[in-house]
């Protein structure tokens, strides 16, 4: 016999913890002179950002933009550098090769010229993408 269980009052849950209890968006740009510690400045515009989320580091490339106050702000596009050893099982690389790295985008090719550096990312992107096939194979 099947029984019926209690109704849960979804609307009540929560599913964003805020620090505060406003619904006011959080403003991730920054100046130039007050870059966040976890952001690393790559050149021209383009800053690598390192978090840390389920007990992996993940690397963060994003090439920002400027608003009418010339901060930095962050676009949708970017691309997400993950160690290999987290996607593949088991990965027997060479002495020579240490940090082995598969990176994932979001975008295939952006509108930007094939020289604007998050099309040179996407290029790399796929360098790396044929490397580490070869270090599947060698495994």
């Amino acid at each position: 016999m099947k029984r019926k269980s209690s109704s849960i009052d979804v609307s009540s849950e929560r599913v964003c913890f805020n620090d505060d209890d406003d619904d006011t968006k959080v403003d991730s740009s920054f100046s130039d002179d007050a870059v966040p510690l976890h952001h690393f400045h790559l050149g021209q515009d383009i800053y690598a950002a390192v978090t840390y989320f389920a007990n992996a580091v993940q690397i963060h490339l994003r090439q920002y933009g400027r608003d009418d106050n010339n901060s930095l702000f962050p676009p949708k596009r970017g691309m997400n550098l993950a160690k290999l050893a987290d996607r593949i099982a088991e990965v027997r690389a060479s002495p020579f090769t240490p940090n082995v790295y598969a990176v994932s985008g979001r975008s295939e090719q952006s509108s930007d010229s094939p020289h604007s550096p998050l099309n040179e990312m996407v290029a790399l992107r796929g360098e790396i993408a044929a490397l580490s096939k070869q270090v599947e194979r060698l495994s």
